[in-house]
């Protein structure tokens, strides 16, 4: 930008007339809420069935996100995370619930973090017997308060949050079999009675219908909350391709109405799953958490939806709720003791079981599909080492302006010091300083006797004097109210700055130590191959009858190395992220 001006300059005006565009419309939503009375937010997201391409995920600090190989998280803890209930860890994915009835199981973060816009990505499976309905469901989760446990997917439904719930019950209002769900409800903090239907739904702010269930790929979902917009999408397919789900009109503009849909800044993160009579295996792969506040400021989008030409296939189509009667507007959900059963009795409760032993394994990840991430991931740690350089940078541009600002403002002091020095010096002088003498004709020097009084224009001594007074008390309150900008404008930058250091420094010490785990199998690797080289100089030596035995020593030495440095690629992998 700097070697081309007029494009900067254009693509500066193209952002401020977006901008300004972005702000009229919102004006006139606000306009439309304020003469048509509240928008059903339940009406208000509607799903589609072409697919997007979306921008990848920002990169997600550690204590924000997990994945697998699970076994690499020493003693089963995951830092940052907590988990209960029916949770059990395996080395490809973390298990919420097995198909057995009436299980519970969550995953929280353990501390809350303050943010303003984020994105959630989730790699899951769900799936059961095909030949019968289920009860119960998984969720996501945004709330105040880190999750208590409860009858909504494993949560308390007096929460105060956002939980996006996806549901394969396989109920109606009517009890008529439907495709699973994804439904998105926001809450204040009350008690919602699921046992009356049209209070539940009235937390409802968006609905689509998605073929999840028992899907013999994994299936991938990002929610995002920016600028007072959720929005849900899906794949299917594990195809990095989403299908459009859940879009919500601003809930910022409805919070003004009613507080229900006023997400808090400050909550915890968290997925749970819940199972009923009938029962599925809830699955989790991997979650993420990324921070967007600064990505989605001015009204940006972050996640840049770009529309595809791929076809979708029928069975994995993507369906907005109310588009036609196999897909209602507002099912029941599976908490709705109208629908759920809550135990099976004697036989039943048997065939409950058996189907639940005999449901499939949930599907695991490839070598190739690891490998795949953790380049994503070494991609998105080089995105952010690029973008604490640009912070660095523009931090010293910042201390720069501020150290110019901090010059100027001593230069000027120093004039008026002078300026107040000259001012006192005549204030002296006229108040009797020096000798007292004036010579005839001088300023100040009486008038000769019987001439008669000349006009004159000069101030008093009284006058210069209050007039310097005033003149410094002004210039003591400039120069006070300037140190004290100045203070307020350089802590910020501080604070940034010393954060910036401090993320310099990790990044710095992972690389360091995947360095030396890289010298240290450049070694071993030289060690074995030295070792080799004299297992066949010795097999030379005695003869060809030998050559099979060393031959296989050397495949098993090989076989060794080959772990070895799996081991440590994997132990390097961990350390850097």
């Amino acid at each position: 930008w700097p070697a081309h001006p007029q494009l900067a300059a254009r693509l500066h005006c193209d952002r401020l007339t977006m901008a300004a565009l972005a702000a009229a419309l919102m004006s006139a939503d606000a306009s439309v809420l304020a003469l048509s009375g509240p928008l059903s937010p339940a009406t208000a997201g509607k799903g589609a069935d072409a697919q997007v391409d979306l921008t990848p995920m920002p990169y997600s600090p550690p204590k924000l996100s997990f994945s697998n190989p699970y076994k690499a998280y020493a003693g089963g803890n995951i830092p940052g995370w907590e988990y209960g209930g029916e949770t059990s860890l395996n080395n490809d994915y973390i298990m919420l619930t097995t198909a057995t009835s009436n299980k519970l199981g969550w995953i929280w973060t353990t501390e809350p973090i303050e943010i303003d816009d984020w994105e959630v990505q989730l790699e899951f499976h769900i799936g059961g017997d095909p030949r019968q309905s289920t009860g119960g469901g998984m969720a996501v989760w945004f709330t105040e308060q880190q999750g208590r446990a409860g009858a909504m997917y494993g949560q308390s439904d007096d929460f105060r949050g956002v939980g996006i719930l996806f549901d394969s019950y396989g109920g109606g209002e009517s009890g008529e079999r439907v495709e699973p769900f994804v439904v998105a409800v926001l809450n204040d903090g009350t008690s919602i009675d699921e046992g009356a239907h049209e209070q539940a739904v009235e937390h409802q702010v968006g609905i689509c219908y998605a073929a999840y269930r028992n899907l013999k790929n994994i299936v991938r979902a990002r929610i995002a909350w920016t600028n007072g917009q959720l929005r849900v999408w899906l794949d299917l397919t594990s195809s990095n391709h989403f299908q459009p789900c859940i879009e919500t009109v601003n809930l910022r503009e409805l919070a003004k109405q009613d507080k229900r849909y006023d997400l808090p800044r400050v909550g915890h993160f968290g997925v749970t799953a819940m199972t009923g009579a009938h029962a599925d295996t809830h699955v989790v792969y991997s979650l993420a958490v990324a921070n967007l506040t600064g990505a989605a400021r001015d009204g940006a989008d972050p996640l840049a939806p770009t529309p595809i030409s791929d076809q979708v296939p029928d069975d994995v189509r993507v369906h907005a709720g109310g588009e036609d009667a196999a897909h209602p507007e507002r099912p029941a959900v599976a908490t709705d003791p109208t629908v759920l059963e809550a135990h099976l009795p004697g036989e039943q409760n048997l065939q409950a079981d058996q189907a639940a032993h005999a449901t499939a394994v949930p599907p695991t990840t490839s070598e190739d599909e690891y490998l795949s991430r953790f380049a994503h991931e070494l991609l998105g740690v080089e995105a952010s080492m690029w973008e604490v350089h640009a912070q660095c940078n523009a931090s010293r541009a910042t201390l720069a302006d501020v150290r110019t600002d901090v010059l100027a403002l001593v230069a000027h002091r120093t004039a008026v010091d002078q300026r107040l020095q000259t001012l006192q010096e005549a204030v002296e002088r006229r108040g009797g300083g020096g000798d007292g003498l004036v010579a005839p004709g001088a300023p100040g020097a009486p008038a000769a006797p019987g001439a008669p009084a000349a006009p004159t224009n000069e101030v008093t001594a009284a006058e210069l004097s209050a007039n310097t007074e005033q003149l410094k008390s002004e210039l003591r309150d400039a120069a006070q109210k300037t140190q004290a900008a100045l203070r307020a404008e350089v802590a910020p930058v501080r604070t940034l700055q010393s954060g910036l250091e401090g993320r310099l420094k990790a990044v710095e010490a992972s690389v360091a130590e995947l360095s030396r785990g890289l010298g240290e199998a450049r070694r071993e690797g030289q060690e074995v191959r030295n070792a080799v080289n004299t297992l066949l100089e010795r097999s030379a030596a005695q003869g060809s009858g030998s050559l099979g035995l060393v031959g296989m020593g050397v495949c098993a030495q090989l076989l060794v190395v080959a772990a070895f440095l799996y081991y440590k690629a994997s132990n390097n992998k961990r350390h850097l992220l």
